[in-house]
This record gives C-alpha cells, sequence and structure tokens, in this order.
C-alpha cells in the first residue's frame, strides 16, 4: 500500500501533536521551577546571610 499525502497527515497530525503538547507542558514546568528559584528560593538565601 502506498501512503498517500492525506494518509501520511492522518497519521503524522496526532503524533505531532501530541509532542507539541509534552514540548509545552515541559516549558511550562520549566519556567515554573526557574520562577519559584528565582523568587522564593534565592531571595531566602540571599537574606539568611550575615550582614557584615
Amino acid at each position: 500500500m502506498i501512503a498517500t499525502k492525506s494518509s501520511s497527515d492522518d497519521i503524522l497530525r496526532p503524533i505531532l501533536a501530541h509532542v507539541t503538547k509534552r514540548v509545552e507542558l515541559a516549558s511550562l514546568w520549566t519556567a515554573t521551577l526557574f520562577y519559584v528559584h528565582r523568587e522564593l528560593w534565592v531571595p531566602r538565601k540571599i537574606a539568611k546571610r550575615p550582614l557584615l
């Protein structure tokens, strides 16, 4: 059976949608971790340093 453009699109479209969704979720998770690190952890670490 020879794959036509429409059948290959039908096969690839859900795969591409799944991969795109995973990349978006990974990007969101990375951005969230960066925000938490920058806004919560780093200022606490700086605040705990002894004043000289």
